[in-house]
């Protein structure tokens, strides 16, 4: 009898344990479901993305295509609820595969795009990244082998809109960067992209990025796009062999959301670039730049030393010299010309120094390049007088502090002409 009692007695308290475990996960789920969808509450991204980090989403990620202008803001802090969705439950994430555009609609006109290649984007680049073949050797043309079909994960592409006939896009910048440098991006903003008055005035930029596997910093650049709006991503995978998807992406950008404008700059975010200079260039040298490409430009052999960061084997270049390329430090050029070199990308077989490949697709629709004094593929010496000077186009090897010293410090030297 005593033991059927403790057998009961035991029974009654597993009981009472399963009834509070349920109810503790169902309080969970409701306090969850409403913090996560009520649109009255503005959501803390750094805490959204804390929460989701937590738990192990990889079969129900939906990436993020953040488009035109939603989610502008001021304030770095306020970051408003749509963003608090970028995890989407399983069940919704089948309801929505049939979607015909390819984009998943919100009742607040924000678009987000379904990636193919979210989850395996290291494998899925690699069958679209054409190469030789083990034993044989790079050729020079091709048929349509260089698609570049990748998916735009951020594509802001309003940018270049303008408001009235009368404004013109003089120039747009493409700096190419990574996830990790939002220090460099900031300091960039706040310095020599001044000039464009948040993508407002005659002269417009973007970022460019590809993807990396690292969720934290990718949801720390779609929060930093939440607020600047000038990123562009796509989902190739992002590393220095794959800098010429970038290039060739920067390229596709410009000359399908921001044709009107009139050149092409190219450069990265350790730079800094003399805005008023390029301006004066493109305004009096302009007609030299519907062929030719300008900047710190030569002609080059081939490293085939295996432990250069340049190095190329006869698999992937067979020649003994380079056509003429400029710099990726800083080049500029027309969009007449950028629509060119994006056009012949198509049949020219891709090399990962993207540089040397623009060169490539350069000497194949036959421009040219123009080798400037004032672009500098190091760091000139740290001058006000020259940086702020009319005869320095770019300077190399920028970090932040440096970047934003220089810009504060003032020339006193009264020869010296100033922009």
């Amino acid at each position: 009898m005593a033991a059927k009692r403790r057998t009961l007695y035991v029974i009654v308290l597993i009981s009472l344990m399963l009834v509070l475990v349920n109810v503790s996960s169902l309080q969970y789920n409701v306090t969850s479901y409403f913090f996560q969808f009520s649109p009255a509450i503005k959501t803390d991204f750094d805490q959204v993305v804390n929460n989701h980090l937590e738990d192990d989403y990889s079969e129900n990620i939906i990436e993020l295509s953040v488009r035109s202008s939603a989610f502008k803001s001021d304030n770095p802090n306020d970051i408003q609820e749509p963003l608090s969705k970028i995890k989407l439950d399983k069940e919704k994430n089948n309801s929505l595969q049939n979607t015909s555009d390819g984009l998943i609609p919100s009742s607040n006109g924000v678009h987000v795009e379904k990636s193919q290649n979210s989850l395996q984007y290291g494998v899925q680049q690699n069958k679209q990244k054409v190469v030789p073949a083990p034993g044989s050797i790079r050729t020079s043309s091709c048929n349509g082998c260089f698609q570049h079909n990748f998916s735009y994960i951020i594509n802001n592409e309003n940018i270049c809109k303008t408001v009235s006939r009368t404004k013109t896009v003089d120039l747009i910048i493409m700096i190419l960067t990574t996830h990790q440098n939002l220090d460099r991006r900031n300091a960039i903003r706040e310095t020599w992209l001044s000039l464009s008055k948040k993508n407002t005035a005659n002269v417009r930029y973007v970022f460019l990025l590809g993807e990396i596997g690292d969720k934290a910093l990718r949801y720390r650049v779609l929060k930093e796009n939440a607020i600047y709006q000038d990123i562009i991503k796509e989902d190739f995978s992002d590393s220095y062999t794959n800098l010429t998807y970038k290039t060739v992406m920067g390229y596709k950008w410009v000359v399908n959301h921001c044709s009107v404008a009139k050149y092409v700059m190219k450069t990265d975010d350790d730079m800094y670039i003399n805005v008023w200079n390029i301006l004066s260039l493109v305004h009096s040298k302009g007609v030299l730049l519907d062929n030719n490409l300008a900047g710190s430009c030569s002609t080059g052999a081939p490293i085939r030393n295996s432990k250069s960061k340049w190095y190329a084997s006869v698999s992937d270049y067979k020649e003994k010299k380079y056509p003429g390329f400029c710099s990726g430090t800083a080049y500029v050029t027309s969009m007449h010309l950028a629509a060119k070199l994006y056009n012949i990308t198509a049949t020219t077989p891709f090399f990962h120094l993207e540089d040397v490949y623009i060169g490539l697709c350069l000497y194949k629709i036959r421009g040219n390049i123009i080798n400037v004094s004032g672009f500098n593929r190091r760091r000139v010496s740290l001058d006000p007088c020259i940086y702020k000077g009319t005869q320095m186009y770019s300077s190399h090897l920028m970090d932040p502090k440096t970047l934003r010293d220089i810009w504060t410090r003032e020339c006193r030297r009264t020869n010296v002409t100033q922009n």
